[in-house]
């Protein structure tokens, strides 16, 4: 399955169940030109950055779950170019995503499908109507909603996550140098690869 009928399927699903997923955000029509718009997405992806395993946002669909669609004109603003420039002020560091424009119920919907953060949570570092510079925004497991108000268990979780990826980072760097070597081989799977090599 591609990542972009996975993402379909989920966002469908979501749909039929009437109510946003803590990995699914929903955000009515509009183009990214409209920066009161604008903010309202950088808010979502902001914090579905900051979520183990990201998430998505996705835009022409209002509060009830109902597919309200995108016209060509508000959908052709939400290029990844036109999105990657709009969204970069907001973000430190930057925020890793795609944009999926995608047809649902016969409706054009654009889709951010945006990936945990790489390193370190992501802050937000511009004031809007809608974000303020200085904050961590996230989407919390279990909660479908975005907010800057985190408790004690769900900064921990948020900090577990940046020190899981700052080890991992730093293990990397330390096997280039040569100063770590790298895991052992499982010998299985070793095997297996190797016996993998005699069929055409």
């Amino acid at each position: 399955m591609s990542r972009e009928d996975a993402i379909r399927a989920l966002l469908e699903a979501s749909i039929e169940m009437g109510h946003e997923f803590d990995a699914v955000e929903v955000k009515a029509a509009g183009e990214s030109t409209d920066t009161h718009h604008l903010a309202v997405v950088a808010k979502a992806v902001l914090g579905m950055t900051n979520r183990r395993d990201g998430g998505i946002v996705a835009i022409g669909i209002n509060d009830d779950l109902e597919v309200i669609g995108l016209s060509v004109e508000q959908a052709s603003t939400w290029s990844y170019d036109e999105v990657a420039a709009k969204l970069a002020p907001f973000a430190d560091p930057h925020i890793d995503f795609e944009v999926y424009p995608l047809e649902i119920g016969g409706r054009t919907v654009v889709v951010v499908d945006v990936q945990e953060f790489a390193e370190m949570p992501v802050i937000c570092s511009k004031d809007s109507a809608k974000t303020e510079k200085g904050t961590i925004y996230v989407r919390p497991r279990g909660q479908a909603k975005t907010t800057n108000r985190l408790t004690s268990s769900q900064l921990r979780e948020l900090l577990d996550l940046g020190v899981e990826k700052r080890l991992a980072s730093v293990l990397a760097m330390l096997r280039r140098s040569g100063l770590v070597m790298p895991p052992p081989e499982d010998p299985d799977s070793a095997e297996f690869a190797r016996e993998r090599k005699d069929f055409p």
